[in-house]
């Protein structure tokens, strides 16, 4: 009725400023032919409307709008856990559908979780302002016990699990801790006044890897800066990359998954490749760069590497993926409203997070990879109107 009538007030406002035109025996027939107009489009927008929804599923989990840009998402093969800077930390159990808290109405905040199997660590906050030391915990999802490592800064240290071990840095010092022994080494550290810091750590069943930025500004004479590698299996260090970028980035971003390490420095053109770290060999990945050449949270799990950019959509950053094995160019995986990232690769399942203002899709959700890599053509299409 709401849009009906508005249409019929319009079409006979038409027909009676033209009455002259229109015999008074046609009036009828002008206003249904205008009817049946008004509802060829909207069937037209309706159908539309599905195929969008075919192309692009909607998310699973709902979150907040209001917390969209600070939506936080990890996932292990059992569970996917998020946080939204509220200082609650969310679970969902993948195997039997239904969501789990972890860690929730904590007197300070907890937050920056990670998760390995069923073991979530994240940092816990020990005072309202801050300033006192706060703890690494990790809790077991299917037990319930914690165990807590003290880190002695009040600094973000964005803890990282795989497996038994666990690693954080404040910026000067990256420690490894392992679970079995409770016994924790300093694996890298760069010296406090040294204007560099530690970052962006990953681990694996391999490896550790992190960067040591040096920052200058435009007006400085460049610094080196390396993403490094720590084998777990020899206790050795390699660098991996050399890089020259001012503090005002960007920086490379990079994926880790066992023994590979994907990368891309947006500084240099077509760096896009996967770096085998046991033998040094590396393969480029085929992506033609479009509106930016920063790709956004790159994961890589076996032979699936997957990213966000900002490739010309006005709706914001969508996730595009290759098949390292069966090779070809990049496709697009997910577009849609807001900003799409992939956050996890879960039994043969994408796990994508997406931030946006409208309720109706902020949070994240799961997907067939095979279906969208066959979808990925009409998404194509829509990008290259």
């Amino acid at each position: 009725m709401t849009l009906t009538m508005p249409a019929i007030n319009i079409i006979e406002g038409i027909v009676v400023k033209n009455e002259m035109k229109f015999p008074g025996q046609y009036r009828i027939l002008i206003i249904a032919t205008g009817l049946l107009a008004v509802f060829a489009a909207l069937i037209w927008y309706s159908v539309t409307l599905l195929l969008h929804h075919d192309i692009n599923p909607d998310v699973t989990i709902h979150t907040p709008p209001e917390h969209a840009s600070s939506l936080r998402v990890v996932t292990s093969d059992q569970y996917a856990i998020w946080e939204f800077g509220t200082g609650d930390i969310f679970g969902y159990d993948l195997r039997n559908k239904k969501e789990v808290p972890v860690s929730v109405g904590e007197p300070y905040a907890q937050e920056w979780a990670d998760i390995s199997g069923v073991s979530v660590v994240y940092e816990s906050r020990n005072d309202e302002t801050y300033v006192l030391p706060f703890d690494i915990v990790i809790k077991n999802l299917e037990t319930g016990s914690t165990r807590k490592f003290p880190t002695g800064t009040s600094a973000y240290v964005y803890p990282k699990i795989y497996g038994s071990r666990i690693t954080w840095s404040d910026g000067f010092i990256l420690t490894l801790a392992d679970l079995a022994s409770g016994a924790t080494e300093k694996i890298a550290s760069v010296r406090a006044n040294s204007a560099g810091s530690i970052q962006q750590v990953e681990i694996s069943a391999d490896y550790v890897v992190w960067t040591e930025a040096a920052y200058f500004n435009i007006y400085d004479t460049p610094r080196t800066s390396y993403i490094k590698a720590y084998d777990l299996r020899t206790g050795s260090v390699k660098s991996i990359v050399e890089f020259e970028v001012p503090g005002t980035g960007p920086y490379p971003e990079y994926a880790l998954d066992g023994h590979r390490l994907a990368v891309n420095e947006p500084m240099r053109p077509n760096s896009y490749r996967v770096v085998d770290l046991d033998t040094g060999g590396d393969t480029s990945i085929s992506w033609e760069a479009r509106a930016s050449s920063n790709i956004v949270a790159p994961i890589l799990k076996g032979d699936l590497l997957a990213w966000s950019i900002y490739d010309g959509d006005p709706e914001g950053l969508n996730i595009w993926a290759v098949d390292l094995k069966a090779g070809g160019k990049a496709v697009p995986l997910m577009t849609g409203n807001g900003d799409q990232l992939p956050v996890g690769i879960v039994n043969d399942q994408l796990v994508w997070l997406s931030r946006d203002s409208d309720p109706l899709h902020s949070g994240f959700g799961f997907a067939p990879i095979g279906s969208l890599f066959a979808s990925a053509p009409d998404r194509q299409k829509d990008l290259d109107k």
